[in-house]
């Protein structure tokens, strides 16, 4: 692998895990503000979507697919998101 796609590599996966870390900051916060929950499954969303951006981007710089890496990384945002679905019905009431 070539120094620029690792380089390439370590830049998007600093960037999930700073997504990572935001959306998990926003929702500890959004225990105390459950109108945000709509903002919050954004963030949720946001974080699986870049959770499969880094997978694909690994299979294209030459590793391999793994099921059990795939479903592992997409525990914690689905987590996240079924909490803000969870907190979202709340507004409604």
């Amino acid at each position: 692998m070539t120094n620029d796609r690792q380089e390439f590599l370590k830049i998007t996966s600093i960037l999930m895990i700073a997504g990572g870390i935001i959306a998990g900051a926003k929702g500890f916060k959004a225990c105390k503000v459950p109108e945000n929950a709509r903002k919050d499954v954004i963030w949720g969303i946001l974080s699986a979507v870049l959770s499969i951006v880094s997978t694909v981007i690994g299979l294209i710089g030459g590793g391999e697919f793994s099921i059990t890496s795939l479903v592992l990384n997409m525990l914690v945002p689905g987590l996240y998101v079924c909490g803000a679905l969870k907190t979202k019905p709340n507004v409604n009431a």
